[in-house]
């Protein structure tokens, strides 16, 4: 899947409260079968029962497995950062997957991480353009700013293999369980029952992603072939 598809994935994720699955995801092909994932979260908001407690003795299992403490008790208000060290964390994040069957969120860098390599990539600018501006070579102009396009894009590479704080929505054990739940029912406009007012809510995400004109958003149409996702 393309950066195109990751983005609409996000964007679904968001607006209807749920988590796509790997071989959901992977059985995509037209606005119809994005429909129907979405339609069959709906409809098991409707049926399925008590979720929430299902997805959390999971949760509590898996970290019990990865602090080696079979007795630990959690409290769904308690912080991942205070249950758990940095390498508990990153196990966590490891092992989630198989309770997802997805991705989750990145972990993220810690504040001070991110502050002191924000001043380096400031730093080490601000000189640039002051050799620049000095030394009169406007030929240095356009190295500076490509050089910082590339300092601004390792940072983003490097930010999930050194990530140790759990990002917005999953910094509590409450809120890793919702993320959970989102894998098997949709969390957010669950009175959309039929597949028109699904593609409604769909519609505005696909013509903003693909820059497509939203009369080519039909349930038949193709997402790659007709709607030129990449």
């Amino acid at each position: 899947m393309g950066l195109d598809g990751v983005e609409i994935v996000m964007a679904v994720e968001d607006r209807f409260g749920i988590i796509l699955k790997w071989d959901e995801v992977g059985g995509i092909r037209t606005v119809s079968d994005l429909v129907d994932v979405v339609r069959t979260r709906m409809m098991a908001t409707e049926t399925t029962t008590a979720p929430l407690r299902s997805q959390w003795i999971a949760l509590q299992g898996l970290v019990r497995e990865i602090t080696g403490e079979t007795n630990l008790r959690l409290r769904p208000s308690d912080r991942l950062q205070d249950r758990l060290s940095l390498r508990g964390r990153r196990q966590l994040w490891q092992r989630l997957p198989e309770l997802l069957h997805a991705f989750p969120r990145p972990l993220i860098l810690a504040k001070p991480l991110r502050i002191l390599l924000m001043s380096i990539f400031l730093t080490l600018f601000l000189i640039a353009m002051g050799i620049s501006f000095f030394t009169s070579e406007l030929l240095m102009i356009p190295l500076v700013l490509l050089a910082s396009g590339f300092m601004a894009i390792l940072l983003l590479l490097i930010s999930p293999r050194f990530g140790t704080v759990a990002p917005r929505g999953w910094m509590t054990f409450g809120e890793v369980t919702r993320q959970l739940v989102k894998t098997r029912i949709a969390t957010k406009n669950v009175h959309l029952q039929t597949s028109e007012l699904i593609l409604e809510e769909l519609r505005p995400i696909l013509v903003e992603i693909l820059n497509i004109s939203p009369q080519k958003v039909l349930l038949s149409a193709r997402l790659i072939e007709d709607l030129g996702m990449s």
